[in-house]
């Protein structure tokens, strides 16, 4: 998805460019046109442009309106919950990689590659300083498959990684660690199914509502009725498609055993306690020794940007 945001921006910033041009070459090699038909034809190119790129934001924006409703309902209700208990302790045997994605099943971000580093260096793997990360140990009979993939992407003082591959680990010691699973087909298909009847009750919904409008006596509920109904014919190749990616989504992608969820729950409360009474945000990552888990967790939960602004210039993730 990330690949596909940068394609299309930079095909719409080159073809946007291209009108521009085309707009300003028009205006030099015409000089008889007034300053009205200048405007006129301006507004000719800001049409032509949207037309060509519209239909493909919209589509952009339903695909990633699936995903988010996809990883949504993968989710728990503590995911949601305001009211979480505080949890003081230090998990112990997960990297900090692994408790990321069981957090939010994302992609694995430079946060939780420094967070990983953090933790390698308290084991005393590797030590990061500022002409870079160096490796210290070379035995890796005793860690993830998460961290060895990070510790042999170290070259020249850097972390060079790409997104899929250290993800890919991650989703392996989930599954070491009976973390997480598929969800059951029977689970997906009943999801699928009530998005499928909610969309073809909203079309319907908005179908009836447009007419009902458009044979108001009222210009300005026919006008409103027509532009409903404009708005619902465009948007209908959206909901389908939709659909599909939040289909794709849920088939491949994963939800929490009971084991992952109680992991998550002390996550949840970890993290409401060191934003609370942790004051973690203000810790320089010099004093890691003396706050150890704590300060590798601040970064990961994104609490303590200082730490993450400080080594991210050694991460390369692509």
């Amino acid at each position: 998805m990330k690949k596909f945001t940068k394609i299309y921006k930079a095909f719409s910033l080159i073809i946007l460019i291209y009108f521009i041009m085309m707009y300003v070459n028009m205006i030099i090699n015409s000089p008889g046109n007034n300053i009205y038909e200048n405007i006129i034809m301006g507004f000719f190119f800001l049409i032509t442009y949207l037309a060509i790129f519209i239909p493909y934001l919209m589509y952009y924006i339903f695909i990633n309106k699936g995903i988010r409703e996809s990883r949504k309902d993968n989710l728990s209700e503590i995911d949601f919950s305001k009211d979480k208990n505080y949890y003081r302790d230090i998990i112990k045997n997960y990297n900090p990689a692994v408790l990321s994605y069981i957090d939010d099943f994302k992609n694995i971000e430079e946060k939780d590659i420094i967070s990983l580093l953090m933790s390698l260096q308290l084991k005393r793997k590797i030590i990061m300083e500022e002409k870079g990360i160096s490796i210290v140990d070379n035995d890796y009979s005793d860690l993830s498959e998460s961290e060895i993939c990070v510790l042999n992407s170290i070259n020249k003082g850097k972390v060079n990684i790409r997104s899929f591959e250290i993800k890919n680990c991650v989703i392996k010691d989930c599954f070491k660690k009976d973390l997480i699973r598929k969800e059951d087909i029977y689970v997906i298909g009943k999801r699928i199914c009530r998005k499928i009847i909610s969309i073809i009750v909203w079309i319907i919904f908005c179908f009836y509502l447009s007419d009902f409008l458009f044979e108001s006596e009222k210009e300005i509920f026919a006008i409103l009725g027509s532009i409903i109904m404009i708005i619902n014919i465009i948007c209908i190749q959206g909901y389908f498609i939709y659909i599909f990616s939040y289909a794709v989504h849920q088939f491949i992608s994963y939800v929490r055993t009971p084991k992952g969820e109680e992991i998550n729950v002390k996550l949840e409360g970890l993290k409401v306690f060191l934003k609370d009474f942790g004051n973690m945000k203000d810790k320089d990552s010099n004093e890691l020794i003396l706050w150890e888990d704590y300060m590798i967790y601040s970064v990961l939960f994104r609490i303590n940007k200082d730490a993450i602004n400080k080594y991210s210039k050694y991460i390369n993730l692509q």
